[in-house]
């Protein structure tokens, strides 16, 4: 189940932030990651059936890796939760609970806790649990990294 982020959400970010959007992956390279992880909810599926991510000043929400576009795409969520290749954490444990998506500076990140969606940054090596919603939280993100 995939909820269409609202229209004009990123537009906003884009005149707000100055976000730059990556397009979206084909609908083969979404299926297989959105089959990989199925735990995510609507509004996560939302943003990625729109965008492949976007980069901001001061970080970015990472993209879902895709080979046809690697340049752009090898910073992606795979690895960021890969526990050989993450920049983040190398935890097994960690990344058997959280998923990372969004990179903030001084490496840190937002991620979303696989049994029950809910949304945690990272600030000073710990994690903290936000009550944001998942387009409020990636804005909120955005507002702390500038």
């Amino acid at each position: 189940n995939t909820m269409p982020i609202p229209v004009g959400y990123l537009d906003r970010l884009t005149n707000v932030y100055g976000i730059k959007i990556l397009a979206p992956v084909d609908d083969a390279v979404f299926n297989q990651w959105a089959s990989i992880n199925d735990w995510i909810d609507s509004d996560f599926r939302g943003m990625y059936k729109t965008c492949n991510g976007f980069v901001f000043e001061g970080g970015k929400v990472l993209p879902i890796f895709d080979d046809k576009n690697p340049k752009n795409t090898w910073d992606s969520m795979e690895r960021a939760n890969s526990v050989n290749n993450s920049k983040f954490v190398r935890d097994e444990l960690f990344l058997s609970e959280f998923y990372i998506f969004i990179e903030g500076l001084g490496m840190s990140f937002g991620a979303v806790r696989k049994t029950d969606n809910s949304l945690w940054f990272e600030s000073c090596g710990d994690m903290h649990q936000s009550t944001a919603g998942f387009l409020e939280f990636v804005e909120l993100f955005i507002k702390d990294s500038e």
